[in-house]
């Protein structure tokens, strides 16, 4: 779906390697889509939502989703764009989106990764969490042990200190961006994710030796990035 595909391209538009970001998150074809940013005050409780494929809430100041949302769109949803709002958490509501694909929350005021999101795991593919305040992230393996079919996952312009080893977890993961983040070292498990495609870990305080260790045991990955990194000269892919 054109409509779909260029607002993976405008998630993008700051950076090269975010414009590759968004080129392998593969955005779901041919919803229907109803476009309400910054118009859900003005127009979001008349909208027709019973067969919408793809809803922008994006830029409504909103705190939390709106009453009766989920349960509306669930059997028809597979994309959700609620960038840039004031998101603090999310309800269990958010379980009846079954069928959801793509899920955008970038530029909200998360501060842990939401564990209702795992509910969804057998359905979505691309979850952007960029620019929040996550500062840690509190979930067990088998937590995203349940996201089976998550592929891409944006976690740049948080506030992470250190890769959650549960990450690993995810096992269908292609594309992975941790950048510009307070990251100063890799864990001994991030070897082992070895589906991993693309990797951004530009911009952090990564300060020894580690990725030289263990990212060349990442033997399928295309392309990393480390600019901004202490030891970016001495790696190469």
């Amino acid at each position: 779906n054109a409509s779909l595909n260029a607002h993976l391209v405008a998630l993008a538009s700051e950076t090269e390697r975010a414009r590759k970001w968004a080129q392998l998150a593969q955005a779901p074809t041919g919803p229907e889509l109803v476009n309400l940013t910054g118009a859900w005050a003005s127009r979001g409780r008349t909208a027709n939502l019973t067969a919408a494929g793809h809803v922008m809430l994006a830029n409504n100041n909103l705190d939390a989703l709106p009453a009766g949302f989920c349960a509306t769109t669930g059997p028809t949803l597979i994309a959700l764009t609620l960038r840039d709002n004031r998101l603090t958490s999310l309800s269990q509501d958010i379980a009846a989106l079954k069928n959801i694909r793509l899920l955008d929350l970038g530029g909200n005021k998360l501060q842990d990764f939401p564990r209702v999101l795992c509910l969804l795991g057998r359905s979505l593919e691309v979850l952007c969490l960029d620019r929040n305040l996550l500062c840690q992230v509190r979930l067990a393996p088998s937590d995203f042990g349940l996201m089976v079919r998550l592929h891409t996952l944006h976690l740049g312009t948080n506030a992470l200190d250190c890769i959650p080893t549960a990450i690993t977890a995810l096992t269908a993961l292609k594309s992975l961006s941790l950048a510009g983040n307070h990251i100063t070292t890799l864990p001994d498990c991030f070897a082992k994710m070895t589906s991993l495609r693309w990797l951004d870990l530009s911009n952090n305080p990564l300060r020894d030796t580690a990725p030289t260790v263990h990212l060349p045991c990442l033997y399928a990955i295309a392309e990393a990035h480390v600019y901004g990194s202490t030891f970016a000269e001495s790696c190469a892919w």
